[in-house]
């Protein structure tokens, strides 16, 4: 009983070390065979690459046919990892193609694009057909962008970027509106694409979603055509209020002056965004022309307002002077202390106290008025830090004229000039 068991032991170890041998002999196969197909594949990448960059160089393959090997060689992902490594030209571009046309490569390209069932193969065809605009891309990739695989969309969205035509661009913008992905990635795409869609963009700019009138309008921004200013001034009435809010920061960059008025109505608009944006646009527009329209919204509920407002004036300090002036005689502390800020950022309280220790007499008495407008608004902060850059002699005399306004204001603006207070 003892013996059988024994013999059933060994019986059952020589099985398993079989197995452990066939296992480790076709381990170290597949090793070696794998190591083969790397080896021929990174020798047939290093030859096109090299062929490809002596291409760009100097014309030429060094005497070598770049057709040649790529017709021994040619996989899908050998040509992409080629397109990555190499400055291809459009002289490369089209070499590559009539070979591949010549060797009948374009449509198995297409049929893989547009019918493989294997994912990463379909993807690779995709984006090679793109970039190689063979002749049925378009219809190839408008057709995969629609597909339910969102990899095989999103390659296919990639892919039509290359096309850099009219017709991508047309599918693109059609796409938009299915909100599959991000708009902004579909028109970061379609800012690489030359002028001429902007032809297409006339067109998208009457679609009946707003999200895709939006970016329309924003891709628009970016090309600044000057013939489509009409339409984007009559984008400033849409019930859209992100459509509203582009359409002024596109009139803004496009510059016309005929776009004022509309960008001024919005300025009153009900949403906050709208008018944030018509107030940046119009100065790019009518410039400081631009202060006594956005001045009075200093005092908007929105900060985001209210900080556009500051800019602007901050940019043209010299006209908004008067209408800081006025705003420092209210009572809305709030708003005294944003004129300071504006005052403060431009560098006017340093052209204030200069005009104080030397400025003509009528220029020495206004900045002595607003100086005062200052002290009693209880804004130290820019008035110290505008102060403590002067000499001390003429530190000294702007302090004397500070305590004839109202000494106990100098006293703690000297002592917070000597640090020795922290504050009021």
């Amino acid at each position: 009983m003892d013996i059988y068991h024994t013999d059933l032991a060994w019986k059952v170890d020589l099985i398993l070390l079989g197995i452990t041998i066939l296992l480790a002999v076709l381990n170290l196969a597949y090793v070696v065979i794998n190591r083969i197909y790397l080896n021929r594949r990174n020798q047939s990448l290093t030859w096109i690459i090299e062929a490809m960059k002596n291409l760009t160089e100097t014309g030429k393959t060094n005497g070598k046919n770049i057709s040649l090997s790529l017709a021994k060689t040619f996989t899908q992902d050998i040509f992409i990892d080629s397109l990555k490594q190499t400055n291809q030209t459009t002289e490369i571009r089209r070499r590559v193609e009539d070979y591949l046309a010549n060797h009948g490569k374009i449509s198995e390209i297409e049929k893989t694009a547009d019918r493989s069932k294997n994912k990463r193969r379909r993807i690779e065809a995709l984006l090679i057909a793109g970039y190689l605009k063979t002749p049925s891309a378009p219809v190839i990739l408008r057709n995969a962008l629609l597909d339910s695989d969102q990899d095989i969309s999103y390659f296919a969205m990639l892919s039509l970027g290359y096309l850099k035509n009219n017709e991508a661009a047309q599918i693109l913008l059609d796409f938009l509106g299915r909100r599959v992905f991000s708009g902004h990635k579909i028109v970061s795409i379609l800012e690489t694409f030359p002028p001429s869609v902007v032809d297409e963009l006339a067109e998208a700019i009457k679609n009946t979603d707003p999200l895709v009138r939006f970016w329309v309008v924003k891709l628009i921004t970016k090309f600044k055509p000057s013939a489509l200013v009409e339409k984007i001034i009559a984008l400033t009435d849409d019930t859209s209020l992100d459509v509203r809010a582009a359409a002024c920061e596109c009139l803004g960059e496009l510059g016309q002056p005929g776009a004022q008025n509309a960008v001024r109505r919005c300025l009153t608009d009900t949403e906050w965004v709208v008018r944030m944006y018509a107030i940046r646009a119009l100065p790019k527009i009518i410039g400081q022309e631009s202060i006594p329209f956005i001045s009075n919204l200093i005092t908007d509920p929105s900060l985001l307002v209210r900080r556009s407002v500051k800019e602007v004036m901050t940019q043209y300090i010299e006209t908004a002077l008067p209408y800081l002036e006025a705003l420092l005689h209210g009572n809305n502390d709030s708003v005294k202390k944003d004129c300071i800020e504006i005052l403060e950022n431009s560098g006017y309280l340093k052209v204030l106290f200069q005009n104080i220790l030397s400025g003509p007499a009528a220029e020495q008495q206004k900045s002595i008025a607003l100086l005062e407008e200052l002290i009693k608004s209880g804004a130290h902060f820019g008035i110290e830090s505008a102060i403590e850059r002067f000499p001390d002699d003429s530190r000294q005399k702007i302090m004397e004229t500070i305590a004839q306004i109202n000494k106990a204001a100098a006293d703690h603006i000297g002592k917070k000039i000597n640090h020795l207070v922290e504050e009021l």
